[in-house]
């Protein structure tokens, strides 16, 4: 009787989980340059099945002597995917903690799982407290055989043939946020998903826009 078991793998079959993920961090600050950078290496077993997974993330910047405190930055990320769904090895990274509106885009449209995020942004502080930032994201899978996640890591689409190719799409957030008279903490913003060939093809979906407005009263 496996219905105590809890977990089931991408053949169907139900078993144990031991999975173990290993991981270095890295960041830094010199002279208006900033730097981040980190690796994980995911590895055990899914109910019978080898886990060989593994993800980075690197981030760059650089922000200008100026009273607005312009800053560019660059940011890369990439964490892998199934190579082939019927075999006996996990290859899909797991992100273990997903962290919505933020990393991977404000419409949570992406994932740190089977793909690559390039990631170009520009922000600056128009007064202290104040941040005016704009984000540009180009999301690509990294196996066409594997699926496309959300940000909490459930599939939205999978194409088993391979053939819907891997262009997800591209999106654009600009978003604000400061504090009101020290009280009261304000955060609002505009998203635009561009959907891509992958998308279109898999879920008949087009392009979707989002905004969003939130208040804080701190006391």
């Amino acid at each position: 009787d496996n219905s105590d078991w809890s977990y089931t793998n991408e053949l169907g079959a139900k078993g144990n989980l031991s999975d173990r993920t290993l991981g270095a961090r890295a960041k830094g600050v010199y002279s208006g340059f900033d730097y981040t950078g980190e690796v994980a290496r995911q590895f055990g077993r899914k109910a019978g099945q080898t886990v060989r997974a593994w993800a980075t993330a690197v981030t760059g910047g650089y922000t200008f002597d100026h009273p607005l405190k312009p800053r560019l930055g660059l940011e890369y990320d990439f964490a892998s995917g199934d190579s082939n769904p019927n075999d006996n090895q996990v290859q899909t990274f797991d992100p273990l903690f997903p962290f919505g509106h933020f990393y991977q885009g404000y419409q949570d449209v992406f994932s740190w799982k089977n793909g690559h995020d390039y990631k170009g942004s520009v922000s600056v502080d128009p007064k202290p407290g104040w941040r005016l930032q704009a984000d540009y994201h180009y999301f690509q899978l990294a196996r066409s055989f594997d699926a496309w996640y959300d940000a909490s890591s459930a599939v939205i689409a999978r194409d088993v043939t391979g053939a819907a190719g891997k262009n997800v799409g591209s999106e654009i957030d600009l978003h604000v946020k400061g504090k009101f008279r020290e009280l009261i903490a304000l955060w609002f913003g505009y998203s635009r998903f561009f959907a891509g060939s992958f998308v279109r093809t898999t879920t008949g979906r087009g392009d979707r826009d989002w905004a969003f407005f939130q208040a804080a009263l701190n006391f």
